[in-house]
């Protein structure tokens, strides 16, 4: 006859009316009252309730001091940068109010003149124009119009008449019209130059004829132009991080300058953008700066929802105003150390639920079904830890590497090049030669675990009648092999006094990377680069101008649709780092035992954690849950024996089966990456290991009826009421000893 499984209802009534169902409530009630088990346990609840509550107002209050901190320094470098900007146009005003009062006095007569104003541009190499505007029949009755003007072009100083490119006295040119009609020095609203593509600025201030005492119309303008790539690179060198940016909005909100280029060239301005993006804040930002107010905002990005905030501080001279924007997320605080602090209160929340846990379900009082519930439940908590520390490390992930010096404006590079001709040229007599070098990577792939397929452009400049000497082209030092390079130029265009030549490369590069943190990994694909050139003391340094953005977070360098299967991109920026070698490469180079900066460009990519989960993380869950099956099943109650038909030999070979699985998979995991130490889900194998071993030595010791209480007690019960407990227990305390 077949085997008729139990009739549970009896089983119920067998279990309830079997002694050794109770004995664990009344072993319970022999050793600890269930009354003095709940005040204990109550007790510890509200000690771990205090503590969570405490490491959470600690970690508020810290947060919210380094938050203070970081807005404070971020409104002084506000502040401090609109001081500088007013402070390098204040020092141009002079001349222009100078040469307009020697005009109103009779000091400067028409001989003079024209030597002045080119002794202006000589003598300042900031300015790009300078000329004076005469009112019709001011400089000569017979003559309307007079406005002689001397103009920088590139190296050189053109002179020109500006009456004869357009009547300067009409209404729309305001760099005349406002100060003459004002009768006070004024810089006006910046306009883009047609010719050069650049924001011209203009400061005009009037003079008079001498003898008038000032009274009166004014006699002409002298005017002075200004354009505002000195200030655009004064805007970039600030030290504003990896997600922070500065512009300048001008008197009618226009922006003067930006990462975004476009913003510039077409006119744009903070009202224009506002409307554009259906932002509240970005107009009301606009309406502070219009009437020279200071201040700052919270603003959220509508397409984003990034949340940042936004300084702006007026400049005196001009009425212009800076604006500095920070990413609220990244600004301030010692990361790492706040995350440590999450991760405290995590853990201390984990314990004080299982304590509560105890309560809730009533536990103390023992019966099987509180006890399983409870043990399930402490499970559920654990995992939920181990949850929280994954979400803490893609968040913030902790395998941050430290570079030797990073790249990320114009001002960091500037300050590398005074420092590396000061030093290089003292040590070895020979000054280093700077050749501009950019990059664009338009496609890439992993061909194995260290290797990776990249292909792009790269360009070089060249000044000529100085690098003349100088060997074109570039090297890959950590080509996988001399099989794997595949570089093809472009052209070689000569501009005025530059020399660019641009080459395709395909290039395969053998880098280690570091996996021991997957699936929660991060790589920094490395491009290390060379100059051909070893005879001369050539560094390359990155081709800034080349590049729209270069905040780390734009991805400059990157082809807009780069796709890797499986990571996400996060960063791309050039940084150096100090190699020394042990051999002179021949006494030919200046390559050798010195430690030299070379230049690196950095791809930072995080990994999908959605790929790994599915693959690997999954395939563990469902061998955990069939060990708990195996163990659960074993069972020396009759009734239950006979319906299930299972014994020890068949939970050993089970055991057996499922082990092979686990081993399968281990190995395709560390033949796919080949990782020298041990990686993050590595542990999860181990444990499943030694879980696996466990079941198997439980087995053959329930089945041998050996004498141990841990196992023989109610049919094998203690093994299987800590089996989840302890699984996920182990992982709980590996995840917050690697990840903390």
């Amino acid at each position: 006859m077949m085997n008729q499984p139990p009739d549970l209802n009896e089983t119920s009534r067998k279990r309830l009316n079997d002694p050794r169902q109770v004995e664990l409530a009344d072993t319970g009630k022999k050793r600890f009252s269930p009354k003095l088990l709940f005040r204990v346990f109550s007790s510890l609840s509200v000690l771990g309730l205090l503590l969570s509550s405490s490491l959470w107002f600690q970690y508020l209050n810290n947060k919210e001091q380094a938050i203070q901190v970081a807005k404070t320094n971020a409104s002084l470098i506000t502040s401090h940068s609109a001081e500088e900007i007013d402070t390098l146009l204040t020092a141009i005003t002079p001349l222009a109010d100078s040469l307009a009062n020697e005009l109103s006095e009779g000091v400067v007569d028409r001989k003079e003149l024209l030597p002045r104003l080119r002794k202006i541009l000589d003598n300042n190499t900031g300015i790009r124009g300078a000329g004076v505007a005469y009112a019709p029949n001011q400089y000569d009755p017979e003559i309307r119009l007079f406005a002689p003007m001397y103009i920088r072009e590139g190296s050189s100083l053109n002179f020109m008449q500006v009456e004869s490119l357009y009547d300067y006295t009409l209404q729309e040119h305001d760099w005349y019209s406002i100060p003459f009609a004002n009768r006070s020095p004024i810089w006006t609203e910046p306009e883009l130059d047609p010719e050069s593509g650049d924001i011209v600025a203009r400061y005009g201030v009037p003079f008079y004829k001498p003898g008038n005492n000032r009274r009166g119309e004014p006699a002409g303008v002298v005017f002075l132009q200004l354009l505002l790539n000195q200030i655009k690179n004064l805007v970039g060198s600030l030290d504003l991080g990896k997600t922070g940016y500065g512009f300048i909005l001008s008197k009618k909100g226009r922006f003067l300058s930006h990462p975004i280029e476009k913003y510039v060239k077409s006119g744009l301005s903070l009202f224009d953008l506002a409307d554009q993006q259906k932002d509240g804040t970005l107009r009301m930002v606009g309406a502070q700066v219009i009437t020279g107010k200071s201040g700052s905002v919270e603003h959220v990005n509508p397409a984003t929802g990034q949340l940042s905030w936004m300084f702006f501080e007026p400049i005196p001279s001009t009425g212009w105003s800076m604006v500095v924007v920070f990413v609220r997320e990244k600004i301030g605080a010692n990361t790492q150390q706040l995350r440590q602090q999450e991760i405290w209160i995590a853990m201390s929340a984990v314990i004080v639920l299982s304590l509560l846990s105890v309560l809730l379900t009533r536990a103390y009082l023992g019966g099987l079904r509180r006890i399983w519930t409870l043990m399930l439940t402490i499970s559920v908590l654990f995992m939920c830890g181990i949850a929280f520390i994954w979400h803490l490390t893609i968040r913030d992930p902790i395998n941050e590497e430290k570079r030797v010096v990073t790249i990320v404006d114009r001002a960091g590079l500037d300050n590398f090049v005074t420092s590396l001709k000061k030093s290089m040229g003292d040590s070895t007599g020979h000054p280093p030669v700077f050749i501009p070098t950019g990059l664009f990577v338009q496609s890439m792939e992993f061909a194995n675990a260290n290797n990776t397929i990249l292909t792009g452009y790269l360009w070089q400049k060249f000044t000529l009648g100085e690098h003349d000497n100088i060997e074109r082209g570039f090297l890959f030092p950590e080509l996988s092999s001399s099989d794997d390079v595949d570089i093809e130029e472009q052209f070689r265009r000569k501009d005025s006094d530059t020399e660019t030549v641009q080459w395709y490369f395909r290039v395969v590069l053998r880098e280690r990377f570091d996996y021991s943190h997957y699936p929660f990994d991060k790589v920094n694909i490395r491009i290390r680069l060379w100059s051909k050139d070893f005879n001369n003391n050539v560094i390359l340094i990155p081709d800034l101008e080349a590049y729209t953005l270069i905040n780390p977070t734009s991805l400059p360098g990157l082809e807009k649709d780069l796709f890797l299967p499986g990571w996400t991109f996060q960063e791309s920026y050039f940084d150096y780092k100090y190699n020394t070698f042990t051999t002179d490469f021949g006494k030919i180079s200046h390559r050798g035992h010195e430690t030299l900066p070379e230049m690196y460009f950095n791809i930072v990519s995080r990994r999908n954690f959605l790929g790994p989960f599915i693959s690997n993380l999954i395939p563990i869950i469902v061998v955990s849950f069939m060990l708990f099956g195996l163990l659960m099943i074993g069972t020396k109650h009759s009734e239950k024996s006979s319906w299930l038909n299972f014994n020890a030999q068949d939970i050993l070979a089970s055991c057996a089966a499922l082990i092979f699985v686990i081993i399968l998979a281990h190995i395709d995991l560390r033949g796919t990456l080949a990782s020298e130490g041990i990686l993050y889900l590595e542990y999860f194998y181990f444990v499943m290991y030694i879980a696996t071993l466990m079941v198997t030595v439980n087995a053959i010791l329930f089945s041998w009826d050996i004498q141990l209480k841990l196992i023989q007690y109610e049919d094998n019960l203690i093994p299987k009421l800590m089996f989840w407990p302890l699984i996920t227990g182990c992982l709980l305390i590996l995840t917050l000893v690697i990840f903390y």
